[in-house]
């Protein structure tokens, strides 16, 4: 979309895909844990029973990993290939640390958190990196160099 349309084209569906993806793992996360919370009693499943704060915080990485995954279609589609490899690196170093600290900290419940935490701040690198890309194609819009997207704000 970027390179035939231009940027303004390009910002807007990608945040129309960001909203698909959030919506349809929000929804399906509700109803996985509806349906889980709903059949635990019956599973005989006591491991999970008494870590039951895990499935939530597992089902609330989820989305935030979708929208995370969404933001990195983001920077490949805009060829910012060494942000991309660089913030998926970071990711895995920091994947490891945490679900060391976090397991030994709290076992299992620890692993979502480490999950979720992980989650997080991908999605914030990404979303810090493609707020630069705005910047510049904002800044090269008022020099009349393109169109440009309304920001991440």
């Amino acid at each position: 979309s970027y390179r035939e349309r231009g940027a303004g084209i390009w910002y807007n569906e990608l945040i129309r895909e960001l909203v698909i993806a959030v919506s349809v793992s929000l929804g399906l996360s509700v109803l996985f844990y509806v349906s889980i919370f709903l059949l635990l009693p019956y599973l005989g499943r006591p491991l999970l029973e008494q870590n039951y704060l895990l499935f939530p915080l597992l089902l609330a990485a989820t989305v935030v990993r979708s929208a995370s995954d969404v933001a990195n279609l983001g920077l490949y589609s805009r060829d910012l290939d060494r942000a991309f490899a660089g913030i998926n690196i970071v990711g895995i170093a920091l994947s490891l640390v945490a679900t060391w600290a976090a397991v030994s900290a709290a076992g299992l419940v620890g692993a979502g958190l480490s999950v979720l935490t992980t989650s997080v701040i991908l999605l914030s690198l990404r979303v810090w990196r493609l707020r630069k890309l705005c910047e510049k194609d904002r800044k090269e819009d008022v020099q009349g160099e393109g169109s440009a997207p309304p920001g991440l704000n």
